[in-house]
Order: structure tokens, then C-alpha cells, then sequence
């Protein structure tokens, strides 16, 4: 019995090195021979590969590491998709009021504005400049004439572009935009996309007021 098992183990081994010899992984030999990757890397660890068997090795590698990004990226999927799920249904019982478009308005604000004596919104990202004005348009009576925009560019933007760009967005006329502020760029560090940088200001002081006042009331009341 002693013999019949290690014979079989000699032929395992036998195997497993010609498995290694042909360019199969220790994960490969392990499955194909019912071993451990332990065993299969013992055995065989010392083999000397062929180009031909190191070539097939390092498509395996490069297949395994696409195969792990494959995976990870659906986990990240999923995972967004059961986040967006959640925010739903914590969203599907909420009545949106104008109070709760103030309040965002007011913590964006607090971000992002001005802490000085003027109304000052400044920021790159289009996304956020939008719903910005729209919780300011929608909680406030808000008289268009009183908006001023300044856009900070490099130099190397398309300034007609650009203005264009932003007055789309903000849904207000270039009429009502003062001089570019131009900013000089090696262009090292230029970011693809990017459409600079705009400072929104509204000539208002009640309402930055009244703003101040709804973020300071909300921190007033987490420290309670």
C-alpha cells in the first residue's frame, strides 16, 4: 500500500512538472492535479521555464489582472447602485419645501461663499455653480439684474468660449460679466476639461445674511 501511494505521488510529481515545464501556473497545476498551490510550487519551484513557458506565464498574469479589475470595477458598481438605492428610498418620503432648498443653498454657501461684506460664490465645477442658482432662485425673490460674474481663466482657454460656456450655465447674460481674470500656465499642469474657475456675486446683503443665518443655526443645534 505504502509503495502503490508513493508511486502515485512520483507520477503527481511527474506531472506537475511537466505541467510547470509548458508554462502552467502553481494555481493551474494545483487544480488540474487536485494538490495544494503549497505542493505544486514546492515541486516544481526550482524547474527552469522556457521562453516559450514564461511567455504563457506572463499572459496569464496579465489575463488574472484584468480579470481582478474586471471584478472589482462590478463590486464598485454594485456597490453605487445599492448606495443610490438606499439615498432613494431615504429620499422618497422627504416633501421638498423650500425650507430644505434653502437649507442647501445655505450649507453650499457656507462652503463655498464669501465670508466677507459682499455675496461672493466662487467655484470650477459646473455642476455644483448650477444648483447653487437653482436653490438660490427658488427660495429667494431674486431680481436678475443684480448678478455679476467674473471668470478666472488660463491663458491658454478660448476666452469667447469660455464666457459662453459659463453664461450657458449660469443662465446669465454675458452683459452681466466683468473682465476675465487671466492666470498664467505652463501648461504642465494643464487638466483636460477643465473650464476655469467663476466667482458669482449678487448684490443682496440680506439674503447672504439670512444664509449666515441658516448654517449658523444648524451647527447652533448640532452642539446642543
Amino acid at each position: 500500500m505504502i509503495i502503490v501511494l508513493m508511486k502515485t505521488k512520483i507520477q503527481e510529481k511527474n506531472k506537475a512538472v511537466t505541467l510547470r515545464t509548458s508554462g502552467h501556473s502553481f494555481r493551474e497545476i494545483s487544480e488540474i492535479l487536485s494538490i495544494s498551490k503549497s505542493t505544486a510550487s514546492l515541486w516544481t519551484r526550482n524547474i527552469k521555464l522556457s521562453k516559450q513557458a514564461v511567455k504563457r506565464l506572463e499572459k496569464l498574469s496579465i489575463r488574472g489582472r484584468q480579470k481582478a479589475a474586471d471584478i472589482n470595477r462590478q463590486k464598485r458598481v454594485l456597490g453605487e447602485k445599492e448606495i443610490k438605492r438606499e439615498v432613494e428610498n431615504y429620499f422618497s418620503d422627504k416633501n421638498f419645501s423650500g425650507l430644505d432648498l434653502k437649507i442647501a443653498c445655505a450649507l453650499l454657501y457656507w462652503c463655498e461663499g464669501s465670508k466677507g461684506s459682499r455675496m461672493i460664490f466662487t467655484n470650477s465645477d459646473p455642476k455644483m455653480i448650477k444648483f447653487y442658482l437653482a436653490t438660490l432662485r427658488s427660495t429667494f425673490a431674486i431680481d436678475e439684474r443684480k448678478f455679476r460674474v467674473v471668470v478666472h481663466l488660463h491663458d491658454y482657454h478660448d476666452m469667447e468660449k469660455q464666457l459662453r460656456f459659463w453664461s450657458h450655465i449660469t443662465a446669465i447674460p454675458l452683459t452681466q460679466f466683468t473682465k476675465p481674470f487671466l492666470k498664467k500656465n505652463t501648461g504642465i499642469n494643464k487638466k483636460p476639461g477643465y473650464q476655469g474657475c467663476i466667482s458669482i456675486v449678487y448684490y443682496n446683503n440680506r439674503i447672504k445674511k439670512e444664509l449666515t443665518c441658516v448654517y449658523e443655526y444648524l451647527l447652533a443645534q448640532m452642539r446642543a
